[in-house]
């Protein structure tokens, strides 16, 4: 198993220990949990991780805008209450990362512009 694999499997059991998963998560995607958990509780820990660190690794084997120790840091903070920078708006630091700009190397599509979309 792969660290970005592993990081996922802490994020997805530290989000069921804190009820945060719902029995339609088992079948959602990345994108979709961090979607769902950004929307409940304004929390945008999992939307970052997802788009700046998992993604760019899984699909597009590359090393995104997140390196390992920053991941594994915010995988470690979510057993903490959210920093006011963790429930800020992530607009602005998902556009100028250029995360919103790229597309899927699958799809072709590109990444949603915000958490909320």
């Amino acid at each position: 198993m792969t660290l970005y694999q592993l990081l996922w499997q802490r994020v997805v059991d530290r989000l069921d220990t804190q009820g945060f998963l719902t029995a339609q998560s088992a079948h959602s995607t990345p994108a979709e949990i961090a979607r769902e958990i950004t929307g409940k509780s304004g929390d945008n820990r999992v939307h970052r991780f997802v788009w700046f660190y998992y993604y760019p690794r899984a699909f597009g084997n590359e090393a995104g805008s997140m390196s390992d120790a920053d991941a594994e840091a915010l995988v470690a903070s979510l057993a903490k209450a959210p920093s006011q920078r963790d429930l800020a708006p992530i607009d602005r630091e998902f556009r100028s990362s250029g995360v919103d700009r790229i597309p899927c190397r699958l799809c072709g599509k590109r990444a949603p512009m915000e958490a909320g979309q």
